[in-house]
């Protein structure tokens, strides 16, 4: 999952929308906009005669400081740039080798505290199918 992990971190640096794009949840409190990418869950729905293919979960965690706006251009700018990364998920970005699975694609929002800030989140859970992602062998 490093190449389309990857090429979801460029193309949301190179969007110009988040002050920093990280791959890994932050451990210090971010600043402005951020975008967080990580790794969410793996199964194995099928299986052919050779190899395995794979649906894995990828989160993209969006963070904006719950109290440094108005609670109302908090959520527009949350609805915004969810429907931007949404919009750019199923059409712009190539993912390296992975075909996005847009049925299964969800957001959540809530709060998260860190180190004393509360930040008002959104995460996408981006399903994303891989083939052949093992050989199998008898």
């Amino acid at each position: 999952m490093k190449g389309p992990m990857q090429a979801i971190q460029s193309h949301l640096k190179a969007s110009g929308r988040f002050r920093a794009v990280t791959v890994g949840e932050p451990f210090k409190p971010p600043e402005g906009l951020h975008a967080a990418i990580m790794l969410e869950s793996y199964a194995i729905p099928e299986v052919t005669l050779n190899s395995t293919i794979e649906r894995r979960t990828v989160i993209i965690r969006l963070y904006v400081a719950a109290i440094e706006e108005s609670r109302e251009a908090i959520e527009f700018a949350m609805d915004d740039a969810v429907s931007e990364i949404i919009e750019d998920l199923l059409g712009d970005i190539e993912l390296a080798g992975v075909e996005v699975a847009p049925v299964g694609l969800t957001v959540r929002f809530g709060f998260q505290t860190i180190g004393q800030k509360i930040y008002r989140i959104a995460d996408l859970s981006l399903p994303v199918t891989v083939y052949d992602s093992a050989a199998l062998s008898r």
